[in-house]
């Protein structure tokens, strides 16, 4: 057996494959660069300039080589897509189980949803609400769906009633003129 090398824990032929994979005439690059290059980020992922001069020092310190911070930095953007991949998933089930909640309340869900409380919801928001609400709940799909959001407006949209003309009654001010009804 051979000698092992007391700082690489390699023996004679572990150095000696190490150095036939520089090729001749080369240098085999040793610890970090003096510069990192800018980092490649992923199709979707918007480069971060600050926080790329945030890594680098600690790339330094962990005397990566290009090759391996940009690991690092792939590693983490992928790490990222992870997470806003499961923050939106979070978004919808949540909304997904408020829409299920609100259609399966009494007041304003299922037959009662087609029946009246989807046109006294409607009512309420076209006569109360304003460009500002409607982007509110555009942005905010969990407050256009929240059960009590919608019994809200629900009730807003019945007290509102629908448009209706109304009659005179018969009776004791049908035969009046105007002076009389207003002067008696």
């Amino acid at each position: 057996t051979g000698n092992v090398d007391k700082e690489t824990g390699k023996g004679e032929s572990g150095k000696e494959a190490e150095k036939s994979e520089v090729k001749e005439g080369e240098e085999k690059p040793e610890g970090p660069p003096d510069e990192y290059e800018e980092f490649a980020v992923p199709e979707g992922i918007v480069y971060d300039e600050e926080l790329a001069n945030e890594f680098k020092p600690i790339a330094k310190d962990l005397k990566l080589e290009q090759a391996g911070a940009q690991k690092r930095v792939d590693h983490y953007a992928e790490m990222q897509k992870r997470t806003q991949a499961a923050m939106i998933q979070t978004q919808t089930d949540f909304v997904k189980k408020l829409q299920d909640q609100a259609m399966a309340d009494p007041e304003i869900g299922g037959a009662n949803w087609k029946g009246k409380a989807e046109v006294n919801v409607g009512r309420a928001l076209k006569v109360l609400g304003s460009e500002g609400m409607d982007q509110l709940i555009n942005e905010n799909p969990a407050l256009g769906n929240h059960p009590d959001f919608l019994k809200l407006l629900n009730k807003a949209g019945a007290l509102l009633g629908e448009d209706s003309l109304v009659e005179a009654r018969a009776g004791a001010n049908a035969e009046k003129s105007t002076a009389e009804i207003l002067f008696g």
